[in-house]
């Protein structure tokens, strides 16, 4: 089941603002996904993520169970 997150993250690109809605879910180790591929959490790095996506991180990140 998926939760929205009550705030947005908001990213100013050169020509426009962004503003993304983030979800959050809790899957099992077992789950494999359709597409791509989950990291192990030993090999997560949130500061390799581009800029936008760590601001998505970092807002899910209270809620998250990652191992990291």
């Amino acid at each position: 089941d998926w939760q929205l997150l009550p705030q947005t993250v908001r990213h100013t690109f050169t020509h426009f603002h962004l503003r993304l809605a983030v979800h959050v879910a809790t899957a099992s180790r077992e789950t494999r996904p359709e597409r791509g591929q989950f990291i192990a959490p030993a090999r997560f790095r949130p500061a390799d993520l581009p800029s936008v996506m760590r601001k998505a991180f970092d807002l899910a990140r209270p809620v998250l169970v990652y191992g990291g």
